[in-house]
C-alpha cells in the first residue's frame, strides 16, 4: 500500500486477486490528470472493456470531469486497476514510475 500523497496526487493498494492466486490486482485512486492518462482501456456504457484512445482520455478528463463536475465546485477523483502476474510483482512494485 502506498498512502495518498499531496505530491504524488494518488494512492495505491495491491492485493492478491480474489479469484486467481497467480494475479496481483493493483488499485489506484487520485487526481484524474494523474490517473486517466495511464489507462489503456475503459468500460463502455454496456460494461464492455474497450481500448481507450487519446481522444477518449481527453474527453474524460476535460469534458466530463472538469467541465461537468469541477465547474459545479465538486471534487473529482479517478479510480483504476491493473492485473499483473504475481511472478512480475517484485519487478513492478520497485519501479515507482508504474504508480
Amino acid at each position: 500500500m502506498i498512502p495518498f500523497s499531496t505530491i504524488r496526487k494518488r494512492s495505491v493498494t495491491a492485493v492478491r486477486h480474489p479469484d486467481r492466486d497467480d494475479i496481483v490486482r493493483i488499485y489506484i485512486k487520485g487526481a484524474p490528470e494523474f490517473i486517466v492518462h495511464k489507462c489503456s482501456r475503459t468500460y463502455d456504457v454496456d460494461g464492455r472493456c474497450i481500448a481507450m484512445d487519446p481522444d477518449q482520455s481527453q474527453y474524460i478528463t476535460h469534458d466530463i470531469m472538469y467541465k461537468k463536475f469541477t465547474s459545479q465546485g465538486l471534487r473529482v477523483m479517478a479510480f483504476a486497476y491493473k492485473d499483473i502476474p504475481i511472478d512480475d510483482w517484485d519487478n513492478f512494485r520497485y519501479n515507482h514510475n508504474n504508480f
